[in-house]
């Protein structure tokens, strides 16, 4: 019987492809754990889990180059501008969460319009968008998900904000520069991203510091409410070289335990991260006068992420622009716990000042 012989030049030929082919495939996505894209010929095949507990994978064939893209989280709209395809951006949910000033201009002379929520769909198929980027919609708005899929609207939920990973999380600015045409311009944003991270925490590494405790969060109504260990921002405080207080709450959602547990624990912290719209201490003991008991156990090192302040109707700048930037977010969690260790201009982050002589600060 006679053998198949192969050209060594052919083999040669076929290993090379078929490597291609592998890195095409796989090389896209290296962080994300919900987000898998594949390029195919002159298209992208997409798929999104809505979440870690998911099984299933949601598939989308995607055209790069869309022009038309409505955005319906403020996070989205962050990752247009840092690849500057704002140009495209012809939708947003609620303009008052809005901080970027780019974005308010453009709705000013009408080239952007506002959705509204629950989402109005007569004037999203009015504007006729290529793309609508949604996030996780439940009750009337999953209603009008189908209702602009009916339309033959193509809408795609980025779950990005369940990465467990701060690079996961930002990784997904890869699929918007795909959709928009930006792919180049994505990928270099992210490696540029990705480069100073990873040389930000083998600093922190490297470092003798010792890990500070971080405590994160505060009180609404008889509830302490914080992120889950397990969340990426969590992450980014241990890249930091800090300890989180919660460690041992692993969930994908963020926890909630009583005030009174929170503040009895809340005093072993050297760090307290604040989620509020307080600019000062004394407005911190205005809202809760039981909060100076934690003020006198760690001292005055308590910082809020609204240093660029809001637009007055709930925008924040940290909301919008901080995972989709890590590396500077990092950079400003190690100047916050370890100021020895590096240098840095904050950009939201600012410590809590006190302005009465009335509220006592126990000294660490």
């Amino acid at each position: 019987m006679r053998s198949k012989v192969i050209n060594p030049m052919l083999f040669c030929f076929l290993l090379i492809s078929t490597w291609q082919i592998a890195l095409s495939n796989e090389g896209y996505i290296k962080y994300a754990k919900l987000l898998q894209i594949e390029k195919r010929d002159k298209t992208f095949l997409v798929r999104i889990k809505s979440s870690f507990e998911s099984k299933a994978w949601n598939s989308y064939t995607l055209t790069a180059g869309s022009k038309r893209i409505v955005a319906l989280s403020a996070t989205h709209v962050a990752s247009l501008d840092e690849i500057d395809a704002l140009d495209s951006l012809v939708g947003v949910e609620s303009i008052r969460y809005i901080s970027n000033e780019k974005v308010k201009k453009l709705y000013s002379e009408k080239k952007i319009v506002e959705i509204g929520y629950p989402i109005n769909v007569e004037k999203i198929v009015r504007i006729k968008p290529d793309v609508v980027f949604t996030y996780d919609v439940s009750g009337e708005n999953q209603i009008s998900i189908a209702r602009l899929n009916n339309q033959i609207i193509m809408t795609i939920p980025l779950t990005e904000y369940l990465e467990s990973t701060p690079l996961g999380r930002a990784e997904w600015i890869k699929l918007i520069g795909i959709v928009t045409g930006k792919e180049r311009e994505a990928f270099a944003a992210f490696e540029k991203i990705e480069k100073k991270y990873l040389e930000l925490s083998l600093m922190v590494k490297k470092s003798s510091e010792l890990p500070r405790i971080v405590g994160v969060g505060d009180g609404s109504g008889d509830y302490w409410t914080a992120p889950s260990a397990d969340s990426n921002f969590v992450q980014m405080i241990r890249d930091a070289g800090g300890s989180y207080l919660w460690s041992e709450n692993s969930f994908n959602r963020p926890i909630s335990v009583s005030k009174e547990s929170a503040f009895v624990k809340m005093k072993s912290v050297d760090f307290w991260l604040v989620n509020n719209r307080w600019n000062s201490l004394d407005e911190l003991i205005a809202d809760d006068k039981r909060y100076e008991t934690i003020l006198t156990a760690i001292g005055d090192n308590v910082y809020n992420n609204n240093l660029d302040g809001d637009n007055e109707s709930g925008g924040y700048n940290f909301w919008e622009r901080a995972f989709v930037r890590p590396d500077i977010l990092l950079e400003e969690l190690i100047a916050i716990f370890h100021p020895k260790l590096i240098k840095h201009k904050f950009v939201w982050y600012h410590k809590l000042l006190l302005n009465s002589v009335s509220v006592k600060t126990g000294a660490r």
